[in-house]
């Protein structure tokens, strides 16, 4: 029988002409939605922050997967943290690595949990969507625009000295 976050299976047998119920509880890890949207900027998540959580209701000793990849969830955590790394676009459930992604697009996975005893086949799934802006705020752009051309404009100003002092000196 179902009963909200629990699976109770009910099991009698004769003992002395009296019936003994034994009943074995096995949580079911559920999310707490169907459908997860985190929205980022391009430039949020190049640092390799956590872009997400993907809250699980009720949740022991329970498995997840990720496309193929599997890990296990540890136990009594009521959620799943999403990120991306940065430098190499991979985008990373838990420690384990799902895919790489580019920049500007959108990703959408699925994520099953499911209970330890696979056995049993109790499992949820859940959609992530990670709506992606390639845009950088006016703020970011602009401080990082003129940082580049500072740096650009020094570097050309020394290597052009260099040669004109190279010409001067032969």
């Amino acid at each position: 029988m179902l009963n909200n976050s629990f699976l109770v299976y009910v099991v009698k047998y004769q003992l002395c002409r009296n019936y003994m119920l034994i009943i074995l509880v096995h949580r079911i890890p559920k999310f707490t939605q169907t459908v997860f949207t985190f929205e980022t900027k391009f430039s949020n998540w190049i640092n390799g922050n956590l872009i997400g959580r993907l809250s699980l209701s009720d949740e022991n000793s329970s498995l997840a997967s990720c496309g193929s990849v599997q890990f296990n969830i540890v136990p009594g955590s009521n959620y799943l943290p999403v990120a991306i790394d940065g430098t190499t676009g991979t985008l990373k459930v838990i420690d384990s690595v799902y895919g790489t992604i580019k920049n500007n697009h959108n990703i959408t996975f699925q994520v099953t949990v499911r209970n330890a005893n696979t056995s049993l086949n109790i499992f949820d799934d859940a959609t992530v969507n990670i709506l992606i802006d390639g845009k950088y705020s006016e703020e970011e752009t602009e401080s990082e625009i003129t940082a580049v051309k500072r740096c650009l404009l020094w570097i050309y100003t020394i290597f052009v000295r260099l040669l004109q002092w190279d010409k001067h000196s032969k």
